[in-house]
């Protein structure tokens, strides 16, 4: 194994635009200049961001983004992620409203490669 990464598309179905509030990576680095993404326009499966990790000395990929559901600051969802290089990997998504969900597909827990796919809905 000579990477790690964190890879995490986002299937926006609440019926605006997710906007990028805040991002922070703890360990790694993005995989492009490019992620996290600014915007993930309604109706469409985005790729939101990547992390990844390329050697056991430089750590995991770690960190976190919050999306909030376009100008609303008390609708928003928090991804928190930790690949790790012993394969103890953990991924927490939170939401400021019970009646936003997200559902997660794809998440392994142990892999060196984790990518998901978030499906979020606004239901209020």
């Amino acid at each position: 194994m000579d990477r790690l990464s964190f890879r995490c598309a986002v299937d926006n179905r609440t019926g605006v635009v997710l906007k990028l509030q805040e991002d922070e990576l703890l360990w790694g680095a993005w995989e492009s200049d490019s992620h996290p993404l600014r915007e993930l326009p309604d109706q469409a499966e985005t790729l939101a961001l990547a992390g990844v990790s390329r050697s056991p000395g430089t750590g995991s990929t770690e960190g976190y983004v919050v999306y909030r559901l376009d100008d609303d600051l008390q609708a928003r969802i928090r991804i928190h992620w930790d690949v790790t290089w012993d394969g103890s990997n953990d991924l927490k998504v939170e939401s400021a409203d019970s009646r936003i969900t997200v559902n997660v597909a794809g998440w392994i827990g142990n892999a060196a490669e984790e990518s998901v796919l978030l499906t979020v809905h606004d239901d209020r």
